[in-house]
């Protein structure tokens, strides 16, 4: 049976399905043979799979038909880069182009993978977009590739930057660089700044040449490079670094690649300059030094000379002592002391000595140190003399030492080695039952000659002394100036009384000559006392003290007298320590109070004033007078302190006065000889009155000869001047009875005399006092000098007073003397009528 069309029809389109079904079946086994996941996707959201390949399963854990019949292939797209691939597909279909992205999915596990996506759109004849194809591939692998390798460069630059050097590489063409962060902190230059600029650029103008053709030569050859030089810092300026560089060379010899490092030196460099040049300038201080300096090996022999010690071993090179003891070249009395100082210089310390030695010059003296000297490891490797001229210096020091016990102006012992010199004769007297005396002298009179003709007098007169006391003791006897006029005389073997007064007879006898002086004649008179080793102590200090204490005896017996101590002179001068101490209490205490005596016009029986006197409060026997602690008034500060309280408590009482309308017309206060003796009693007594609101004319101020005559006499001129121009009266006290009174009236603005009470208590048994009380009260009236008598007691006394015109008095008579408060009841009460002519 023949086939008809129909038939023939059919079969054409079995085959053809046929051969659709086999190429099928051939595409599907290409795509399962090639790796990855073909796919064709819908381009409507949510853009379906209708055709993936089996390797979807492996890919992303879902079969190839639940993936078709999934919601959308961008769900399985982590959600960071889902944005991401959407833009890029989109771009790639608008404008007709592939596109080709990596991005991450989720698999059905959880797990991420990487994946990469080529693909594009497939279009109809009117360039409408029908549907996307293309293949996605797992890349996880090659990214993870990727990221270790990241890692392990970030690793390898985290290294080369945490190294402290600066590390470089290029290639061999000088591309291809590389810098860590040390040479970017150095320099300041990233690799972006290298564009246009050379390395050797950075390197100093007085260096690039030489470090470049280096560079080239080893760049040729192909062998290691090392330069030094000065490389641009960051921080201005150049610092020297040391560059290595190793070349890679392939089998030819021929650089790849270059490796490399730059230190920085600087410090170093710098150091090294600067040791270089301490070296130098030690060697010139070596020889250019004064000193002897000397460089030994650690045996002490001799390696090294400097000029200034060959010129002092009369030397002109080393090469005579090279290798020789250094400690040869001193004298048998130093050697033994040099070989010392050597051995502990080479035990690690310092030795030193003094030697003496003979130059050119004469004598001279060496002070000496050895030190050692060690290497890097701290090893002894040599050591150094120096020793240096101190003659100037032993000469000065003998000065210094003869001038620190010896007085200056009579050349004698003072008291310093006066004391040692008494201690160690005591303790050799001690050990051989010896006797010791020491004799304490005062010049009779020296202040009056010292003040009265100058100090040049006063320096003669001690001179002359300390002359004549030397020669007229024994050569081994010790004379000593212990200050002022105080001398002492120590006697060796000398203790019995009779030997003691035969020395201080021989002693004044010598000394009976007066001195001469700018054609004047001065007397030289002695007060001396002595005590004795073991009689009258055992110590220096018990010695000296009652030596000083039979001083005081004899010079309070009179001029050119001798004692010798004995137990009851210490009692009376504890009671004049007494004395002291007691006043002392009263002024800490402010037990000094002033009471007042009037002093009464002598012709009209009115009150004229009062005078304060010294009375003090005693604990426990109450109010005394000022004669119980007269010996105070010899200590110079403590009868400045008492004047001082008194003064106040006068100014004090006077304004109090004046407050309640007091006519007391004036207060006469004495003052002591040492107020004057800092040259600002006058200001100081001025500014008291002016602070207390008080008239300069209410204060008089009475003084005695012994502020003319005392230390600080210059001062007394100038005080009493500016007092009475201020307006305050000065009265001259206890007239008559001192020396040199009239002159004192020509020198000084007296204004008040007032006659000692010694002459007015003899007026009606002596003829003589009562002469010298007339001629007295007839020069004051002369000279228009206010006269006042004291200690009137009698009214005959008075009368006698009257009838000579004696201006005013003062004593029993009238009234005794009262504190402040009595004072002001005696001014209301005073009744002139029984005092009047």
């Amino acid at each position: 049976m023949l086939a008809g069309p129909a038939d023939e029809a059919g079969a054409e389109v079995v085959t053809l399905r046929r051969e659709l079904a086999e190429s099928r079946r051939q595409f599907g086994s290409v795509l399962r043979s090639l790796s990855g996941l073909f796919y064709r996707c819908e381009l409507q959201a949510p853009w379906r799979m209708s055709f993936v390949s089996e390797g979807v399963q492996e890919l992303t854990g879902y079969p190839a038909a639940e993936l078709e019949r999934y919601d959308g292939w961008s769900e399985i797209i982590v959600s960071e880069d889902r944005t991401t691939v959407e833009k890029a597909v989109a771009l790639g279909v608008s404008e007709r182009r592939n596109f080709d992205l990596a991005y991450r999915i989720r698999r059905k596990s959880g797990e991420i993978r990487w994946v990469t996506e080529r693909g594009n759109a497939v279009y109809d004849d009117n360039g409408v977009p029908l549907f996307l194809e293309g293949v996605i591939s797992d890349i996880s692998g090659r990214m993870a590739a990727d990221e270790l390798q990241k890692t392990t460069l970030a690793r390898w630059k985290r290294t080369l930057d945490a190294i402290p050097q600066m590390v470089w590489t290029m290639a061999a063409d000088g591309s291809d660089e590389f810098y860590n962060a040390q040479w970017i902190l150095f320099t300041g230059y990233q690799l972006s700044d290298h564009v246009g600029v050379s390395r050797a650029d950075l390197v100093h103008p007085d260096d690039r040449e030489r470090v470049t053709k280096l560079w080239n030569d080893c760049f040729e050859e192909g062998k290691p490079y090392e330069a030094q030089y000065r490389l641009k810092h960051v921080g201005g300026g150049y610092r020297w670094i040391l560059s290595r560089g190793e070349p890679d060379v392939d089998s030819s010899g021929k650089p790849l690649r270059w490796y490399g490092t730059c230190t920085d030196i600087n410090d170093e460099v710098i150091g090294r300059e600067a040791l270089q040049a301490s070296e130098a300038v030690s060697r010139t201080m070596i020889e250019a030094s004064p000193d002897c300096i000397a460089l030994l090996d650690v045996l002490g022999n001799v390696k090294y000379l400097n000029p200034a010690a060959l010129q002092t071993l009369g030397l002109s090179d080393t090469a005579p002592l090279l290798g020789r003891s250094w400690a040869e070249n001193f004298p048998d009395s130093s050697r033994s002391a040099a070989v010392v100082a050597i051995t502990q210089a080479t035990l690690g310390a310092t030795g030193r000595f003094t030697a003496r030695r003979r130059n050119a010059h004469g004598d001279c003296w060496l002070d000496i140190l050895v030190a050692p000297i060690t290497d890097d490891q701290a090893q002894l490797s040599s050591l150094i003399s120096i020793a240096r001229d101190i003659t100037h210096q032993k000469t000065a020091e003998d000065r210094v030492r003869w001038a620190a016990n010896h007085d200056p102006l009579t050349q004698l012992p003072n008291r310093a080695l006066f004391q040692q010199t008494l201690d160690k004769a005591i303790a050799d007297a001690h050990a051989t039952g010896g006797y010791v005396t020491v004799l304490m002298l005062d010049l009779d009179d020296f202040k009056r000659t010292n003040d009265g003709l100058g100090h040049d007098a006063g320096d003669a007169l001690l001179t002359e002394f300390a002359t004549r006391l030397r020669a007229l003791v024994r050569a081994d006897d010790m004379v000593a100036r212990l200050g002022g006029d105080e001398f002492a005389v120590l006697l060796q073997g000398v203790g019995k009384k009779d030997d003691v007064e035969a020395v201080v007879q021989s002693i004044k006898t010598g000394l009976k000559a007066p001195c001469h002086f700018d054609g004047k004649l001065l007397d030289i008179r002695t007060s001396i006392g002595a005590s004795s080793f073991p009689r009258d102590g055992d110590s220096r200090t018990v010695l000296l003290k009652h030596a000083d204490i039979a001083l005081y005896v004899a010079k309070s017996a009179g001029r050119g007298v001798f004692r010798i101590f004995e137990a009851a002179m210490r009692a009376d001068a504890q009671k004049r320590l007494s004395v002291l101490s007691l006043a002392r209490d009263a002024v800490r205490e402010k037990r000094i109070v002033p009471y007042y005596q009037p002093k009464v016009d002598l012709r009209t029986g009115r009150l004229d004033g009062f005078e304060a006197l010294l009375r003090w409060k005693h604990p426990s026997k109450g109010i005394q007078t000022a004669e119980r602690i007269a010996g105070a008034f010899q200590d110079g500060a403590l009868a400045a302190d008492i004047s001082d309280l008194m003064i106040d408590s006068v100014i004090a009482d006077m304004r109090n006065w004046a407050d309640a309308g007091v006519p007391f017309q004036h207060i006469a206060v004495n003052a002591a000889a040492a107020e004057f003796r800092n040259g600002q009693f006058a200001d100081r007594l001025i500014e008291r009155l002016h602070r207390a609101n008080l008239p300069a004319s209410c204060l008089q101020l009475e003084v005695t000869e012994t502020v003319f005559l005392g230390r600080g006499a210059e001062h007394v001129e100038n005080a009493l001047k500016a007092l009475s121009r201020e307006g305050v009266q000065i009265a001259l006290d206890d007239f008559g009875t001192g020396y040199a009174s009239l002159s004192h009236l020509n020198h000084f603005p007296v204004d008040v005399i007032k006659i000692d009470r010694s002459f007015i208590r003899k007026l009606s048994t002596s003829d003589h006092d009562a002469a010298i009380v007339r001629a007295v009260i007839k020069l004051g009236r002369s000279l228009g000098i206010k006269i006042v008598a004291e200690g009137i007691e009698a009214e005959s006394q008075a009368d006698f007073l009257r009838k000579h015109r004696c201006h005013s008095g003062q004593g029993f008579l009238f009234s005794k003397a009262v504190p402040g408060i009595g004072a002001r009841s005696l001014v209301s009460k005073w009744d002139e009528t029984r005092f009047a002519a």
